[in-house]
């Protein structure tokens, strides 16, 4: 199945479905978007949103004849509408909570899903509200999860001519991140750390910010030995693991120890070293001139009517990078 032979239509606004779309346009499918984006979005997310799609108004009634069709609409929409989608096409419908179950064909915002789902006890300090998770990084999940479904759909017509119609819930998509079995197996639920993973956080750093996890003895003796600290100058307070979980302390102590080396500096040097898992805290414009993304051609150049030319993230995956011996 070629990518550049599939034709797809998306009659949506939801941002699951047009991250989904994404995915397809991409790959080089020909991807139609028949939406108000015009009204709902401002332009450098409508052009985030549509990366290599086609934007067109809402159709009338017709006849639609493409391999997939993507939205988040019922049945009774493209019958009122008189839209007859073809017999060959994959239906997928991405919703909040699907169509069966007591929450079927309710609608809702992602913070509702998260909220439902238990993904919002993983982020936020245990003395503080919950925090949700920034972006659209759920939209893009759920696109995600829907863009593999119907890919699964795309090759069951084509190695058994069967036609399915997908059904996505963006709550099942949610929940299966929440990591329950950890909460089964030490019989009680997880408490929040300050961070989206036990001992990992965003500690301060001269000019930014790190993030690792400091809590084991080897990391926090590694990057104290990166900055001119001794095992020995360590104070009492936070000498052992366990002590290190009061993350004020460790935070108050960070803050005073004075380096001359910056936090770029500090993350190269851990980095070319190896062993030690770490982050340095970048925001979207240093993005931009990451050294990683730009040494693997990463952003792409676009040419938006309304904005000019805009560098816009490529495809996630890539094909034949890695060579292996047969």
């Amino acid at each position: 199945m070629s990518f550049s032979n599939l034709r797809i239509l998306v009659i949506s606004s939801n941002p699951a479905v047009l991250y989904c779309s994404r995915q397809y346009a991409q790959w080089g499918s020909d991807v139609i978007v028949f939406s108000d984006l015009e009204d709902q979005l401002e332009p450098t997310a409508r052009a985030s949103l549509l990366l290599g799609s086609r934007l067109s108004s809402y159709i009338g009634a017709t006849a639609l004849k493409a391999d997939g069709l993507l939205t988040d609409l019922d049945e009774n929409w493209f019958v009122e509408n008189r839209i007859v989608v073809g017999d060959q096409t994959i239906l997928v419908r991405v919703t909040p909570f699907g169509s069966v179950g007591p929450m079927a064909e309710l609608s809702g915002p992602s913070l509702i899903l998260e909220a439902a789902s238990g993904y919002l006890n993983m982020n936020g300090s245990p003395d503080r509200e919950p925090l949700r998770a920034p972006g659209h990084l759920l939209d893009y999940y759920c696109g995600a999860s829907a863009y593999l479904a119907s890919l699964a759909a795309l090759y069951k017509r084509q190695a058994s001519g069967i036609v399915e119609v997908v059904e996505v819930s963006c709550l099942d998509s949610v929940t299966v991140m929440v990591p329950f079995l950890r909460s089964q197996y030490v019989g009680k639920a997880d408490e929040r750390h300050g961070g989206p993973q036990s001992g990992v956080r965003l500690f301060p750093f001269n000019d930014t910010y790190l993030s690792t996890g400091l809590i084991g003895k080897r990391t926090f003796r590694d990057l104290m030995t990166r900055i001119g600290i001794t095992e020995e100058d360590i104070p009492d307070h936070l000498s052992s693991p366990e002590k290190r979980y009061n993350e004020g302390a460790l935070t108050a102590y960070l803050k005073q120890c004075n380096t001359v080396k910056n936090a770029d500096t500090l993350f190269n040097e851990i980095l070319s070293a190896g062993g030690m898992p770490i982050g340095l805290y970048l925001e979207p414009k240093d993005i931009l001139r990451d050294r990683h993304l730009q040494a693997i051609n990463f952003f792409r150049d676009v040419d938006i009517p309304t904005l000019g030319c805009i560098k816009v993230p490529g495809p996630a995956a890539k094909f034949s990078l890695l060579k292996f011996n047969s």
